[in-house]
């Protein structure tokens, strides 16, 4: 044996080997890297892979057989001893270092891809270990700093300067794809858009959003070609890890999207071990005009701030969805915020509105079983519109497993688990969405809503004191609300001064807050005094019509039916559960704590015929079995 590898040795077979491994390796670095830009196919990094490993064999039987010399190529001398051995020189050792850094870079590569490319498996109720595992492992371990970025809003530098929301849909539709790669964390879309401008420090991007990569780019819209640029860029340095420049007629808008995203999954398996085999942006095959309309609807729903941007975007999906039925995003994006939206604005019945919702929303899912966006729309339709709860947690958790890496996913998860009383969960989701979108204020009101309904007074200051983009935000509600449900005396007086405080400095700002928190003055400070044991409060309250049947939210006919007017209480229970959004506002009274309505009221048989309401009964069996029992009906007087 000793003998064969100095023969192996003096026939040049280990430096051929070596030299070939290190070229092998470099060669696919180079196919990887600008495979896409040169236009080949997605098969060509394994052609090459194959082609490097069947020559492998047949270079090392040349170097076996054959010898170069300055003579040219000739059969090696089969006598060993006619050669002395022969001693390492500087090329050897270039070699073996070069060899041995390949080995560790594959080595390194190998480790990032296996550690972070494992998509987590999600069970499909809210009752299991497995899912508990889960959020715990996503919402508790340290983010994976390296394999992260962050979409920046491309800028339009097209000649009118009208083509801002077709550049911020290409960016988004970019971070959708992304946000599919195994191992990569993407900052969700509210979050990276509130950078915007050419003044923007990457640092403070990546400090903010905890990303270590940015992906930026601009559009040039001119006639029917189209110029897009994308470059991908290390916050921490600057450095520039790929940059390219795509120009087409604008009805290959798919095929350039594709072809960015192709490059960027090898680019960053190369460079962060993540991404490998991910090629597509999605909409490819859509009609371009109903695709325009579809990025037009998204640019005015992302900056709904207006009711005439809502109704717009609302417009321009449907007219998507009229160009292209088969467009599965189009009508998904349709019924979602439809959704999150009223038939008031529209003139329709609640009836005809929640069909229209229910037709949009089913033909997505007809057309794409797999879409993400109607799943999250389908649980929202299922836990807020029509009450099936069952229904509603199965496509809650589909959406998440479908795209784990979108904040709206998990953030939808969370709104209907709070509805089935599986707070702790709840708020792993709602933690996992900020994890994404660290910047959107939504996702802390509702931390906040349903830290409240717990009664936890800490954790609900703590979500309160992170939305800063709230500033139209009356926290100390949310804090009397928390200290109502589990505060002491001294802390319930404390938020209530707190509360009063608040108004007297922000309450005038509009003319709606000005009835609005008068009103919620009032109702509150007789609603604590109340709770604190003077029973001469209240009154005033009621008798100059500041609550009434009419008027009440769930919140309202809780303190009627403290001050023992069982009956005003559920007529304005009786009245809501035919309106709009009952659902996610009943849970209020479903928590225990002093919102919880008294046992008088939930021995009421009208409060048990509320319970016989379609749903109502799977709605209880649900939360009594996520040990939430608060708010249930009790037996009825002599039926016990």
């Amino acid at each position: 044996m000793t003998n064969f590898f100095a023969e192996l040795r003096r026939r040049n077979v280990f430096r051929v080997a070596a030299a070939y491994l290190v070229v092998g390796w470099l060669v696919m670095q180079v196919v990887a890297t600008i495979g896409a830009a040169a236009g080949m196919p997605d098969w060509t990094d394994s052609f090459a892979l194959i082609l490097l490993v069947t020559g492998f064999p047949i270079v090392l039987f040349i170097a076996w057989a054959f010898e170069l010399t300055p003579e040219g190529l000739k059969k090696t001398d089969d006598d060993a001893n006619k050669e002395p051995r022969r001693a390492l020189g500087s090329t050897d050792f270039v070699l073996i270092g070069l060899l041995v850094l390949v080995l560790a870079v594959i080595g390194y590569q190998t480790l990032m891809g296996g550690g972070a490319g494992s998509s987590p498996q999600i069970a499909t109720g809210p009752e299991t270990a497995e899912t508990t595992a889960i959020l715990d492992a996503e919402t508790d371990a340290d983010p994976v700093v390296d394999a992260s970025i962050a979409v920046m809003p491309f800028a339009d530098l097209s000649p009118e300067g009208d083509q801002q929301y077709f550049s911020d849909g290409i960016a988004e539709e970019l971070l959708n794809a992304l946000a599919q790669f195994s191992g990569l964390r993407v900052a969700a879309r509210t979050s990276a858009f509130s950078f915007r401008g050419d003044e923007v420090d990457l640092r403070t991007v990546g400090e903010a959003l905890d990303v270590a990569h940015v992906l930026e780019g601009s559009v040039r819209r001119s006639g029917e070609r189209l110029r897009i640029t994308a470059q991908l860029i290390r916050v921490s340095d600057g450095f520039h890890l790929w940059s390219q420049t795509y120009e087409r007629d604008s009805t290959d808008i798919f095929e350039i999207q594709d072809d960015i995203v192709r490059e960027l999954s090898r680019v960053l398996q190369v460079r962060l071990g993540v991404g490998g085999g991910v090629g597509r942006a999605g909409s490819a095959g859509v009609d371009p005009q109903a695709y325009e309309q579809y990025l037009r609807g998204l640019s005015l729903w992302n900056d709904r701030v207006t009711g005439e941007n809502r109704r717009a975007a609302i417009r321009a999906f449907a007219r998507a969805t009229e160009i292209d039925p088969g467009f599965a995003e189009g009508w998904a994006s349709y019924g979602l915020s439809l959704v999150r939206s009223s038939p008031r604005e529209y003139g329709l019945s609640l009836s005809e509105y929640n069909e229209l919702i229910r037709q949009s929303l089913e033909h997505a899912l007809t057309i794409d079983p797999d879409n993400a966006r109607a799943h999250t729309a389908m649980a929202a339709y299922f836990s807020e519109i029509e009450l099936d709860i069952e229904r509603a947690t199965e496509h809650a958790y589909r959406a998440y497993e479908l795209a784990p890496g979108a904040a709206f996913t998990s953030y939808g998860l969370g709104l209907t688990l709070i509805i089935t009383g599986d707070h702790r969960e709840a708020i792993r989701a709602f933690e996992r969405a900020r994890s994404i979108d660290s910047l959107n204020s939504l996702v802390d009101v509702y931390l906040a809503v349903n830290n409240a309904m717990l009664g936890q007074i800490p954790q609900t200051r703590a979500a309160l004191d992170a939305c800063a983009a709230c500033p139209a935000l009356d926290p100390t509600y949310y804090m009397l609300s928390a200290a109502i449900q589990g505060g002491s005396d001294a802390e319930l007086r404390t938020a209530l001064s707190e509360l009063i405080e608040w108004d007297a400095q922000h309450g005038e700002q509009t003319p709606e807050g000005i009835a609005e928190h008068a009103y919620t003055v009032a109702v509150m400070t007789d609603y604590v005094d109340r709770l604190l044991g003077d029973e001469s409060k209240g009154g005033l309250v009621l008798s100059e019509g500041i609550i009434t049947p009419e008027t009440a939210d769930v919140q309202d006919a809780s303190f009627l039916a403290l001050m023992g007017d069982d009956e005003a209480a559920l007529d304005a229970l009786e009245r809501l559960a035919g309106e709009e959004a009952f659902y996610p506002e009943l849970i209020w009274i479903l928590n225990g704590g002093r919102f919880e309505l008294p046992e008088r009221t939930r021995r009421n048989p009208r409060y048990h015929a509320l319970w016989a309401l379609p749903g109502m009964q799977e709605l209880a069996a649900v939360r009594r079995a996520n040990g939430q029992t608060g708010g249930l009906p009790l037996p009825i007087e002599g039926d016990e």
